[in-house]
């Protein structure tokens, strides 16, 4: 499945197209995992790049668009894990950061946890005060 803003959004110095993309991890009788990405589609080279940083302080409308086209995707697909992570830790933490921001305004029908990979402890209720390593979004009543 593939979602993406058509019209791109204004930078400096011009315009970029953001597409986002949600795919199948794995699929068993439990549970249906996916992942959710997004980029700057590179026209260049026919492919969309995680890395492009376009400084143009738009992270919270952006971050707030790939929120929408989440909360789109859980509530037709109910059963679905979404799971995303930055490409790099800086942008894995800069994603923990807007999402404390706006974590109390999730819609009750959503949990999110958050993965910590040391000593493998797995998926924790998300919670300030702890660097995750992921993130893991579901609805709350399935």
């Amino acid at each position: 499945m593939k979602f993406w803003i058509p019209d791109g959004f204004l930078v400096k110095g011009g315009r970029f197209e953001l597409r986002t993309f949600i795919t199948r991890v794995r699929q068993d009788f439990r549970q249906e995992l996916f992942n959710i990405g997004f980029g700057v589609w590179d026209q260049t080279q026919q492919m969309v790049d995680d890395k492009i940083q376009t400084r143009n302080e738009d992270m919270p409308i952006i971050l707030g668009t790939i929120a929408a086209i989440a909360l789109d995707f859980l509530r037709r697909h109910p059963f679905a894990y979404l799971y995303a992570e930055g490409s790099t830790l800086v942008r894995t933490r800069l994603y923990q950061r807007e999402i404390s921001k706006v974590f109390d305004e999730l819609p009750r029908e959503l949990e999110l946890h958050g993965l910590i990979k040391k000593d493998d402890v797995g998926f924790v209720k998300f919670h300030g005060g702890t660097n995750f390593d992921g993130f893991l979004l579901s609805r709350s009543n399935v």
